[in-house]
């Protein structure tokens, strides 16, 4: 069962996911390294993972499934250097 601290950062977090650009859904500095790029979307894909949400009410899955989809997004683009270029 998730703490109300977290669920608030999820229902925040989702409202917001399609304003922010790729770096900072990684939480990483423009001029970022591969490697931490590669770190920063293991640790944000680890904590909002859907399939550990399983157990929670359909809205909470909805919402975390959005949120692993931006960061899949995002690390997508980041990840390649030429799209990373544009």
């Amino acid at each position: 069962m998730l703490d109300e601290e977290f669920k608030r950062q999820i229902f925040t977090l989702s409202k917001i996911i399609d304003e922010l650009d790729y770096y900072q859904i990684l939480k990483v500095d423009q001029m970022a390294f591969e490697e931490d790029i590669k770190k920063a979307y293991f640790e944000e894909s680890r904590l909002y993972h859907p399939d550990k949400f399983y157990t929670e009410p359909l809205e909470i899955q909805e919402k975390v499934t959005k949120i692993f989809k931006r960061i899949c997004e995002a690390y997508k683009v980041l990840s390649n250097p030429e799209k990373r270029a544009l």
